[in-house]
């Protein structure tokens, strides 16, 4: 029998670890996050010796987090090109202060594994028809636990500024490799519903770029608003080479989140015994988990 090992039959971090060699420590992968501003941003300016308040970043803009270090950028309109969409439940932990989490699906309706041990948060799974009819714990289990759409696709902020009202160069913030969770029920409907009308024309959603606005609506009778994105189709993008690494980044990180997940529910599940996360996961999870605030 051969025991001959050619270099083609190895990869590069093969043959490093063959040599003996520590291997250089590898990039960390991390996504810009885009969220929505409910309240405006005020500067003080003087005025004929008064002082007074001015908005430089309206109510209702989008807020580019791209990472703790660097400043976030705004932008009132932006501009995205979808490359996956995935479903999840999540709730605020506000003993551990953090977000409990399901893992990423293409569809609800089924029971999701999440972070504290369990399935779906504590929240039935499947539509609920008389929400009436359930006892006030389960009511309010369900009215707890959000329902997220994410997004992840490059988003171009369409006229970006900083938290001070200036300009940026729109060039700086085109194409960014982000996440975004939607969690408005008309958005979501929206943007769904723009996805599906190309997917009817044969045209999949990633050749195609989404525009982003806002909208304030009112909270019902209590004089109270907020504001939500509204979505509608932009123009025809053509796809390339340069789109696969962008695919597998996402890819990477969904299947490493899901295995995040996975790995806090069994250590959470006493009756699991499944190792499901490499130290390669947890470097690239850690990198785009984040410890989240209430806002």
């Amino acid at each position: 029998m051969s025991t001959e090992v050619t270099l083609s039959d190895l990869g590069i971090a093969d043959i490093v670890d063959f040599m003996g060699i520590d291997s250089a420590p590898s990039e960390r992968v991390s996504l810009a996050r885009l969220k929505m501003s409910q309240t405006a941003i005020e500067k003080e300016i003087i005025i004929d010796g008064d002082a007074l308040r001015k908005p430089v970043i309206k109510a209702g803009s989008y807020k580019l987090t791209i990472d703790k270090n660097t400043p976030d950028v705004f932008s009132e309109t932006v501009t995205l090109r979808p490359f996956a969409f995935r479903w999840q439940y999540t709730v605020w932990d506000n003993d551990n202060r953090v977000s409990q989490k399901t893992v990423l699906s293409t569809k609800l309706g089924q029971d999701l594994k999440d972070t504290t041990g369990g399935f779906n948060l504590g929240r039935p799974s499947g539509y609920i028809e008389d929400m009436s009819s359930l006892p006030k714990s389960v009511r309010d289990k369900i009215s707890s636990v959000r329902r997220v759409y994410v997004n992840y696709g490059l988003i171009t902020l369409d006229n970006p500024t900083d938290a001070e009202g200036n300009a940026l160069s729109k060039e700086d913030y085109t194409d960014i490799p982000t996440v975004f969770d939607m969690t408005n029920s008309r958005s979501i409907k929206e943007i769904k519903t723009a996805a599906t009308s190309l997917a009817s024309r044969n045209i999949p959603p990633i050749c195609n770029t989404f525009n982003f606005s806002h909208k304030k609506e009112s909270l019902g009778e209590s004089g109270e608003s907020y504001f939500r994105p509204v979505i509608s189709v932009g123009d025809r993008v053509d796809l390339s080479e340069k789109d696969k690494p962008t695919m597998e980044l996402f890819k990477d990180i969904i299947e490493g989140t899901n295995r995040w997940v996975m790995s806090e529910y069994e250590k959470n599940n006493p009756s699991s015994s499944e190792d499901f996360m490499s130290d390669r996961d947890k470097e690239l999870v850690n990198s785009i988990v984040e410890v989240e605030e209430l806002e």
